[in-house]
């Protein structure tokens, strides 16, 4: 199946049109979630990998002004589960099982596409998580 992700199995999970795809990478040893999926991809199974909440700082250099050499260090997070909510690959998810990873918490789900698209199964199981904060 196109764009599916060489660690993990993608089939299709309806026989209407537009076809959903269900994308299964369960114990495919990722650290992060997939930064390609197949179009209408409605079910994810990330489960039994080392997907975690990781913060990796990239340094991008803005030269601060013209007349001085001093340069403004712009530094951006990378987080593993970020592509759920910027990644337009994930506009379609509704099921995200995601249990025994290492996931410390869902902040990056909030006004995710994932979220407003009323999900039908949320699964952090046996993750890293030792509470879950009320966001306003």
């Amino acid at each position: 199946m196109e764009r599916c992700p060489n660690e993990c199995r993608c089939s299709i999970i309806n026989i209407n049109t537009p076809l959903f795809v269900k994308v299964s990478c369960q114990g495919a040893n990722l650290t992060e979630l997939p930064s390609q999926l197949p179009q209408n991809t409605q079910v994810l199974n990330v489960s039994n990998n080392r997907v975690r909440n990781k913060v990796l700082f990239s340094a991008r250099i803005a030269r601060v002004s013209h007349a001085t050499s001093l340069h403004h260090f712009v530094y951006s997070q990378i987080r593993s589960l970020e592509p759920v909510r910027s990644n337009p690959d994930y506009k379609h998810l509704k099921q995200l099982m995601a249990s025994d990873n290492e996931v410390e918490n869902m902040a990056d789900l909030i006004g995710s596409p994932f979220v407003k698209n009323t999900p039908t199964i949320i699964n952090f199981q046996y993750n890293k998580m030792t509470a879950v904060s009320r966001c306003s």
